[in-house]
């Protein structure tokens, strides 16, 4: 891996970070723009938000995810536990 591709990695990395943090913020999104703002923004640039807004939603997910079946999985090994050494 050559260090430019290195580091174009981890600016995506970062702004994918970024971006996470801010949907947890709730800073996501300009409630003063109009259409017309919008409408002045390169379509390659709605696409990259576009990209970073689903990864921080399919983070906020994963971590949903994950932290389900940590719940589960306490859950179930108590309940096998209790079967295997009732009181």
């Amino acid at each position: 891996m050559s260090i430019n591709s290195a580091k174009q990695q981890m600016s995506f990395l970062a702004s994918v970070l970024e971006s996470y943090e801010g949907l947890v913020a709730g800073k996501i999104g300009n409630y003063e723009l109009t259409k017309e703002d919008y409408d002045q923004i390169d379509p390659e640039e709605m696409e990259l938000i576009d990209i970073r807004w689903c990864l921080a939603s399919c983070i906020r997910r994963a971590q949903r995810y994950w932290r389900l079946q940590a719940n589960r999985l306490l859950v179930d090994h108590q309940q096998s536990w209790d079967l295997i050494n009732p009181k």
